[in-house]
């Protein structure tokens, strides 16, 4: 709203309004502008506001900050590039997997949580039946029944998980017996309650910091150390992009014209179908290597738009599961049941919105490579 200079002499004292009427149109600034000005000294900067009456306020400030070091540097770019990752979060205290797993999402993992060793085995083994495999489990120790390291033994040496997840344990004891024999059973890392931000983000950032690769949604057969192609095996490769929104549209096509492959552009689930399901002399071969479908769209969704076309692909083309186009859910819905939905319905990938330039790529590289292990019929078929 603007305000005058006598009113800005007020504005950075404690519970201040401009408006001292009881009948006042607008509040004040409570403590958030005390406390503002204070931190701000304290980081040897100062707050500054100018206003114009029914013109608005502008604020701004200054600081001094310090360079991050090497160390803090690497924990915040390991943290970012997990991102996404699934994580188990295994104790049968209520309060402490509530905890931990807020945490979790907090650094933005997708986090699901089971009460017992046994859930732990049976959630872990359902996620690889679905191709959305967990990364990481936080598994406890002490627990009733079959307790953490019982449990872990046995994620070791199942034949159902692949890839196996890390294992990272926690307890509140710390008995060098203990930790031994976590690592006798290859665990990956080693936790003490009570877990701050800071032991937990250590401990990830020493167990994943050196992974290149993360397992995505559908991905479960790539081994963790397996290294994709360069972008330039699938240079040439045509996508569709299906997206409602042309800003979107925009950032997906510039993203991908730049990386080398072509792209074609549909704005629902109804133009996507006309543009995938294409006249018989094509023999069966699409023109497009994969597609990035939105879900929620106008007149025809994503997964409605999918089945119709995996629907075309056995039916018609009598294509095999590995034979049909890689659709990749590009959504910003991001929870795991829309995840395994995604996968449900005939998708391949699920990646969410904003988009991850490089959670994007390893996705395309992975399915266009698996699907054309022959580059040079990648490349081939483009001009269709």
């Amino acid at each position: 709203i603007g305000m005058d200079q006598q009113e800005i002499s007020k504005l950075f004292e404690a519970f201040s309004q401009v408006d001292m009427t009881t009948s006042r149109k607008y509040g004040g600034s409570g403590l958030g502008l005390a406390i503002s000005k204070q931190l701000i000294e304290k980081m040897s900067g100062e707050i500054q506001v100018k206003s114009r009456k029914r013109q608005g306020s502008c604020f701004s400030f200054t600081a001094s900050f310090g360079v991050a070091s090497p160390d803090f540097r690497r924990v915040h770019d390991t943290i970012i590039e997990l991102k996404g990752a699934r994580v188990l979060v295994v104790d049968d205290n209520e309060t402490v997997r509530f905890t931990l797993s807020e945490m979790l999402k907090s650094l933005d993992f997708v986090v699901d949580t089971c009460e017992s060793g046994e859930c732990a085995l049976e959630k872990l083994e359902d996620a690889c039946r679905l191709l959305n495999p967990f990364e990481l489990v936080f598994m406890d120790w002490k627990m009733p029944g079959m307790d953490g390291l019982e449990t872990s033994q046995k994620i070791k040496t199942s034949d159902l998980l692949s890839p196996v997840p890390m294992v990272i344990m926690f307890s509140a004891y710390e008995g060098q017996g203990l930790v031994k024999k976590a690592k006798n059973i290859g665990l990956e890392g080693f936790i003490i309650k009570p877990i701050t931000y800071s032991t937990l983000s250590d401990v990830i950032v020493s167990v994943c910091g050196d992974r290149r690769y993360l397992v995505k949604p559908g991905m479960a057969r790539i081994k963790q150390n397996t290294k994709l192609p360069a972008l330039t095996e699938i240079a040439g490769a045509r996508i569709l992009v299906v997206d409602d929104n042309v800003i979107n549209q925009l950032i997906t096509r510039e993203l991908l014209l730049k990386s080398g492959l072509q792209v074609d552009v549909a704005i629902s689930g109804v133009e996507a179908i006309n543009k995938v399901i294409v006249p018989e002399w094509l023999k069966g071969q699409s023109q497009y290597d994969a597609i990035l479908m939105d879900i929620q769209m106008p007149e025809m969704n994503g997964y409605d738009a999918t089945l119709k076309i995996r629907g075309w692909e056995r039916n018609r083309l009598k294509l095999k599961e590995d034979e049909q186009i890689p659709i990749i859910a590009m959504t910003a819905n991001a929870l795991v049941g829309d995840k395994e939905k995604s996968l449900a319905v005939g998708m391949n990938d699920h990646i969410t919105k904003p988009i991850n330039k490089k959670q994007l790529f390893n996705a395309l590289l992975y399915w266009i490579y698996h699907v054309h292990s022959d580059s040079e019929k990648v490349a081939a078929e483009k001009n269709i």
